[in-house]
């Protein structure tokens, strides 16, 4: 891929986590929802490619940017999402609560010690997601998707719960 298309990307991908983390007021209903969308967009690239979210969050250039819209330095950028995500769930529509709670399962599994403290909500988020997500689904569908999702859930926790291994983030703590 050409250079300038790489370059445009981490622009667009900057300018997303920028708008998500630092985006103003919340009793603002458009600057919520904007926050709200580059919540689930930023969510849908970590479900499609979890390295390459953990190479672009730990990326030094991009905390310039984030400094000067207000975002203090110490904070950890994949953390921060996180919790706009269990923050802005009740705004996104059904589709985007099933994308982010898809990004959630996959904050679970990076087995991060961090997740342990946001482990509740995790999975209330994931679970509120799997039992009124399923709306598109006949009724023998949604038992079905529903039960497996739940194992898929059990299983996420006891790996984390089971210990810690490396992960595409470790080095970004």
């Amino acid at each position: 891929m050409p250079l300038l298309f790489i370059d445009l990307y981490f622009t667009c991908f900057q300018k997303l986590i920028i708008m998500c983390l630092c985006g103003g007021d919340d009793c603002d209903p458009s600057k919520t929802a904007v926050r709200s969308y580059s919540a689930a967009i930023l969510a849908r690239i970590l479900v499609m490619n979890t390295n390459y979210v953990a190479q672009l969050t730990s990326e030094p250039s991009l905390l310039p940017p984030l400094q000067a819209a207000g975002f203090p330095v110490e904070e950890n950028i994949l953390f921060c999402l996180v919790d706009i995500w269990l923050e802005k769930i009740d705004n996104m529509t059904s589709l985007q609560r099933k994308t982010v709670g898809l990004a959630l399962s996959i904050i679970l599994s990076l087995r991060l010690p961090q997740v342990l403290d946001k482990l509740d909500q995790i999975l209330s988020v994931c679970t509120s997601v799997i039992v009124g997500g399923s709306d598109d689904f006949s009724e023998e569908e949604s038992r079905y998707n529903g039960h497996m999702s739940i194992c898929f859930l059990e299983v996420q926790v006891v790996d984390l719960v089971s210990g810690f291994v490396c992960s595409p983030f470790s080095n970004v703590v």
